[in-house]
Order: structure tokens, then C-alpha cells, then sequence
């Protein structure tokens, strides 16, 4: 079928067939056992090393014990290598990394004004990271599409604004569709965008 495809294509444009893909959008590809095993570890370790963190010691948790995410008497800290570091760190956990996307999504809630508290507490990620290298997701074809939801939610955990944290991920196939973790109430929009794409 992919042989049909490419000849079609190739009748109206220049094609060129480069064999299994390999890498994409910053994504390591490698097929696997009917499957693909799908990892950043290119991406990561470039990261690491912009930041001058890729000799640093790896920890084996991403989020640092008891952090204050509303530490006032930290001082401030440059925006613009803040918010580059934690673009760079949304990334790589909407790709491959969801075990970062809580500690990414909490660090995040500091763009606006960030301390150097949170700034230790980003770095820390990346000495996760480096400690996790390896890691990969797995990725196998499936035919059962059935739809399974997870969600969680803390109580008024944010000390400052009392708001509470929800954690949700759809699995499609077996596959997450939505991954997502933010304040209570605003993951209701991409709930019902997902049941409207899939007509559930």
C-alpha cells in the first residue's frame, strides 16, 4: 500500500523514498517489534548541555520534596531564560515525557515572575532528565479503538489561590488522546472537543 502511495505521489511531484522514518519534529523513532519506540534523547541532551546541566548528577524524581511554588522571599529571576527552558520542557512532556508534565505544568504557573526557587526547582527536571535518559515511550498498531478516561484532583493545593489541581488522560487504542494537568474547571473545553472530533 505505502509502495501504491509513493508511485501516486511521484506521478505529480519529485519524491524521494528515505525508508522507515527515523526522526521527526525532535523525535527518535526506531521500529521495534511490529511497533516503535519513540524517545527524545537526542533533544534532551542537547537541552542539557545548552544549559551547561550534562555533567550534573541525575536524580531519580522530577519535582524537588516539599517546593514552595510561592516562595515571595526568593529573589527574581531573568524571565526570557525561564520561560525558554520551561517552552523547551513542555515540549519534550507533550511528546514523550509525560512522567515531567506535572513538574513542568507547576513551574509553568511561574512565567510571569519567576524566583530563583523556581528556577533550582526547573534545573532539577533536567538533572531528572539526564538521570532518565534512556526512557522511551513504546508504540504498537492496535484495531481495538475503545475509549478509557483516568482523572485526579487535589484539594485547594495551590497555598496561595486555594485552587484545586486536576490530572486527566484519554486513552484511545490504548494510546493517550488528552494528557493534561492545570487548574479545576478549565479542561472542560478540550473534554468536549474530543468527544465532538470522535463523536462520543
Amino acid at each position: 500500500m505505502m509502495k501504491s502511495i509513493v508511485e501516486t505521489l511521484n506521478e505529480q511531484f519529485t519524491v524521494r523514498d528515505l525508508g522507515n522514518i527515523r526522526q521527526y519534529v525532535g523525535l527518535d523513532i526506531e521500529p521495534i517489534n511490529g511497533g516503535y519506540r519513540v524517545s527524545q534523547k537526542g533533544k534532551i541532551a542537547q537541552l542539557l548541555k545548552s544549559y551547561k546541566m550534562d555533567q550534573s548528577r541525575g536524580v531519580q524524581s522530577p519535582m524537588l520534596q516539599n517546593f514552595d511554588l510561592n516562595d515571595s522571599n526568593s529573589p527574581l529571576f531573568d524571565q526570557s531564560i525561564y520561560q525558554s527552558l520551561i517552552g523547551s520542557l513542555s515540549y519534550i512532556a507533550n511528546w514523550s515525557r509525560p512522567d515531567i508534565a506535572m513538574a513542568t505544568n507547576q513551574l509553568a504557573r511561574a512565567v510571569k515572575e519567576p524566583r530563583q526557587c523556581h528556577w533550582i526547582a526547573a534545573k532539577h527536571v533536567l538533572r531528572y532528565l539526564k538521570h532518565t535518559l534512556e526512557l522511551s515511550l513504546y508504540i504498537t498498531p492496535v484495531k481495538d479503538l475503545k475509549v478509557h478516561a483516568y482523572a485526579d484532583a487535589s484539594f485547594a493545593s495551590d497555598q496561595s489561590t486555594r485552587q484545586s489541581t486536576t490530572g486527566l488522560a484519554i486513552f484511545m487504542g490504548g494510546r493517550v488522546e488528552i494528557s493534561e494537568t492545570t487548574t479545576c474547571g478549565s479542561l472542560d473545553m478540550r473534554v468536549r472537543v474530543f468527544r465532538t472530533q470522535y463523536s462520543l
